[in-house]
């Protein structure tokens, strides 16, 4: 028997039919009521990849250099209890998992160059920001953290991340925006830092750069972006091909300020490590 469609679920996707942010490929109704199973949003499937293409010598060589290359101590301040079907694995009595390794890896490179740790009233637009895995993680361990503000054009990321991040009990400085009110929140917010995790590579151009002129609206001084291909900044087209998004950054005032490894302290890291990819921090030129 076909499972009934949670109420919220379609009172969203009725929200967001037609919205220009919704030009979807990877992230098709289709794919998504195929790979996404709603009760445990944190398993291997189409928002972290866990189990495919990995083996565990390679969570616990990205385990070592993440102990070896973590400034805040996140580690220490993290905690995994693999809910929602979360793959883990334990190393020396700690409970760990890809969710908290990237968080980590992401936290401590903005903090790095943007001073995230201790900016104060830090406020942070995460756009795509699936299940609320960083939001998460960035409550759980920045005190600093006024604000961050989870946006995302696929109904069901809206729906998992409200009650993710009501489970995480980190409402009180994470807000979920459904996409027809994300204009209009993040115009009138004053943000620091605006973060992209994996999910430009996933949509088409036109969806990009809708989101693009919404933080340039904002004057959002920084994007961070973390493509899921590669070292390249490459859409994903509904025909199936593919383009070069970097100068739909430059053409709104953005350049590339930083590119480098995920793992860039360690090419043998970067080379056989958990999901190598390459970071990628956008500073806004005009005032």
């Amino acid at each position: 028997m076909p499972r009934t469609e949670p109420p919220r679920l379609a009172e969203l996707r009725r929200r967001y039919a037609g919205h220009a942010a919704t030009a979807h490929t990877v992230w098709a109704t289709e794919n998504v009521a195929r790979d996404l199973d709603l009760e445990h949003f944190r398993a291997d499937n189409v928002y972290v990849w866990q189990t495919r293409s990995t083996s565990p010598i390679q969570y616990l060589l990205s385990t070592y250099y993440v102990k070896d290359n973590d400034p805040l101590r996140l580690l220490d301040r993290m905690q995994e209890d693999g809910a929602f079907g979360a793959l883990t694995f334990e190393h020396n009595g700690r409970t760990l998992s890809r969710d908290m390794l990237d968080s980590i890896l992401e936290i401590s490179f903005l903090d790095e160059h943007l001073g995230l740790g201790s900016t104060p009233n830090l406020t942070v637009l995460d756009i795509g920001a699936g299940y609320g895995r960083l939001a998460h993680r960035m409550a759980e361990t920045l005190p600093n953290l006024t604000r961050y503000v989870c946006v995302d054009a696929v109904a069901e990321s809206t729906m998992v991340s409200e009650l993710y991040v009501r489970y995480r009990q980190v409402d009180n400085k994470v807000t979920v925006v459904p996409l027809d009110e994300a204009a209009q929140v993040i115009t009138r917010e004053r943000i620091d830092v605006a973060v992209n995790i994996h999910s430009f590579s996933e949509c088409a151009l036109s969806s990009i750069e809708f989101w693009l002129d919404l933080i340039d609206r904002a004057a959002i001084p920084w994007i961070f972006v973390v493509p899921n291909t590669g070292d390249s900044l490459i859409s994903s087209e509904p025909d199936g091909s593919r383009v070069d998004f970097l100068p739909s950054f430059t053409a709104r005032g953005y350049e590339l300020a930083i590119r480098r490894d995920k793992y860039h302290r360690s090419a043998g890291v970067q080379k056989f490590g958990l999901f190598p990819s390459s970071y990628f921090l956008f500073k806004r030129k005009r005032a």
